[in-house]
C-alpha cells in the first residue's frame, strides 16, 4: 500500500517523505535509548557486621550557584525534612549495608547514647543543599513535536526532562571504641573509619511521571507532552520525596563499594575480622555457635589475640581462639564462641595485644540467613 501511494507521487516528493520517515525513526530510536538509562549495578554483598548509631543531621546552607547554560529555572523549591532523611538513611543502611542501625535522639551525649545502645560505630552527617529546582531538556522542542506528529500520546513515556537541585550529604563513621572523650573525640581522624559524600544526581522524568496529581493524560492527545506539566505542586512534592531516598541509596552504595576499607577500621586498627569467614549455627537446644577468622597483618602493633567475648541479650560468654596459620607474614587465627540465643543480636568483642590492648566490636543479626 505504501509503495502504491509513493508511486503516485512525484519522485522528488516521494524521496523527501522516505527521508523524513527515516529521520523520525532514528529520532524515536534515540529517544527510546535515552528513556531507559542503564543504572550502575549495586554490589551484591551481604550486610556488614556492625551496629551503627546515627547522629541527628546537621544542616548547613550553601550559596546558590549558577545554573548550567542549558538549564531552565523553575518556581519549585526543594525542602528536606531532617527527620525524614535520617529515617530514610537508617532504613536503607539496615536493608543493604549493616546488620543493625539505630537513630540517636538530639540534645544528648552521642558517645554515651551510642554505648548505651551497644553500637560499634557512630555515623555523623552534614547536609548541604540549596532550595531552587531547575530542569534540563533531554529532548529538544523540535524533536518533541516530530515525535508527537508520529506517535501522538504514545510518546508520553519518553523521559524528556531532568530535574535537579544541589544537595550533598557528607557522612563520617567513627569507631566508638576509639573515642575516649578526652584525647580522641568525634571528628578526630584517628577514630574515623569511613568518609563519603553522597549527592543528588538529578532524576529523569517523562510526562506520565511529571503529571501525577496535577494533569490529565488526555491533554497529551492534543498537545505535545514536552510542553505539559513541566512544574507543579505535585511534582515539587515528588522531588522532595525522591531526594532523601536518592541520597540514602547513594550512601549505601558507597559503603558497599568500600567495604574492605571500612572493615579494616581505619589507621588505628591492629587486626581485622573477615566477615566472609563467619558462620552461625543454630542448635536445637537454643544455643548458637559463631565461627570465623581474624587476621593480624605483618608489622601490626599487636602480635597476638587476647580475648573473645559474646553478648546476647544479657548473657555474656567467652569464646576461644584456635592455632594461627601464617600467609605472607599475616597471621590468620580461627575463633569459636557458643552462646544462648537470648535475643536477636549477638555483640562480639575481640581484644588483641599485651601491654597496649586493642578492642574491636561487631554485631551479628541472628535472624538473618547471610552468615548461615
Amino acid at each position: 500500500m505504501i509503495d502504491l501511494l509513493l508511486g503516485r507521487l512525484p519522485r522528488r516528493l516521494a524521496r523527501g517523505l522516505v527521508t523524513a520517515t527515516a529521520l523520525l525513526a532514528c529520532g524515536l530510536a534515540a529517544a527510546g535509548c535515552r528513556s531507559a538509562p542503564v543504572d550502575e549495578a549495586a554490589p551484591s554483598f551481604a550486610r556488614l557486621p556492625f551496629h551503627i548509631a546515627v547522629l541527628p543531621i546537621e544542616r548547613i546552607d550553601i550559596p546558590i550557584g549558577e545554573f548550567p547554560e542549558d538549564a531552565e529555572p523553575t518556581d519549585m523549591q526543594l525542602y528536606i525534612n531532617a527527620a525524614e532523611l535520617e529515617q530514610a538513611i537508617a532504613d536503607e543502611l539496615a536493608r543493604t549495608a549493616f546488620s543493625r542501625v539505630s537513630l540517636l535522639g538530639p540534645d544528648a551525649d552521642p558517645v554515651a547514647l551510642g554505648r548505651a545502645e551497644r553500637a560499634d560505630l557512630l555515623l555523623e552527617f552534614t547536609l548541604r543543599y540549596t532550595e531552587p529546582i531547575w530542569r534540563e531538556r533531554l529532548v529538544s522542542g523540535f524533536t518533541n513535536f516530530l515525535l508527537f506528529a508520529v506517535g501522538g500520546p504514545f510518546v508520553t513515556g519518553q523521559r524528556d526532562f531532568r530535574y535537579h537541585a544541589d544537595a550533598q550529604l557528607q557522612a563520617s563513621l567513627y569507631d566508638l571504641g576509639a573515642i575516649d572523650g578526652e584525647r580522641v573525640r568525634i571528628g578526630d581522624a584517628r577514630a574515623r573509619v569511613f568518609l563519603a559524600e553522597a549527592s543528588f544526581e538529578g532524576v529523569e522524568l517523562n510526562y506520565n511521571e511529571r503529571r501525577k496529581g496535577s494533569s490529565g493524560w488526555w491533554k497529551a492527545l492534543f498537545v505535545p507532552s514536552g510542553i505539559l506539566a513541566k512544574q507543579s505542586d505535585a511534582l515539587e512534592q515528588n522531588l522532595r520525596e525522591r531526594v532523601p531516598r536518592s541520597l540514602a541509596e547513594n550512601l549505601a552504595f558507597d559503603v558497599q563499594r568500600d567495604r574492605e576499607r571500612l572493615v579494616d577500621r581505619g589507621p588505628a586498627s591492629g587486626f581485622g575480622l573477615d566477615p566472609d569467614s563467619v558462620r552461625i549455627d543454630r542448635d536445637l537446644d537454643g544455643q548458637v555457635t559463631l565461627r570465623g577468622e581474624v587476621s593480624i597483618p605483618a608489622g601490626s602493633r599487636v602480635n597476638a589475640m587476647r580475648q573473645i567475648r559474646a553478648l546476647v541479650g544479657e548473657s555474656l560468654v567467652e569464646g576461644s581462639f584456635g592455632s594461627p596459620t601464617f600467609q605472607d607474614g599475616t597471621q590468620r587465627i580461627p575463633f569459636r564462641v557458643r552462646a544462648p540465643r537470648a535475643g536477636r543480636y549477638l555483640s562480639l568483642e575481640l581484644e588483641a595485644g599485651t601491654r597496649d590492648r586493642v578492642r574491636r566490636t561487631y554485631t551479628f543479626d541472628l535472624e538473618s540467613d547471610e552468615n548461615s
